[in-house]
């Protein structure tokens, strides 16, 4: 195997390279440039819009993955989607 100069990155399931279309998508949503509201402020404008661009990243991301827009549950980090893994598994458990 010839050898290379460029370092071979083992740890990309801490930290995954975003995709670039990901990249621009989500830097327009964070540098205000396709507008900047809580999606969850339902009651104006600004707010609707942030909760339909919620809504169609939801819809875009269960058709790559071939299932229904509301299995899709946008968390804030690893250690948020893991404790809402294990409390829905003791649900599940439960019932």
């Amino acid at each position: 195997m010839p050898r290379t100069d460029s370092p071979i990155y083992l740890d990309s399931a801490a930290t995954t390279r975003v995709a670039p279309e990901v990249c621009a998508a989500m830097l327009a949503q964070l540098d205000g440039t396709a507008g900047f509201a809580n999606p969850c402020s339902g009651q104006h404008e600004p707010g609707l819009r942030a909760a339909d661009t919620v809504e169609r990243a939801r819809a875009d991301v269960a058709a790559e993955l071939h299932c229904a827009a509301a299995e899709i549950i946008f968390t804030g980090s690893a250690t948020e989607s893991i404790n809402l893994r294990i409390v829905c598994r003791r649900a599940v458990r439960r019932a």
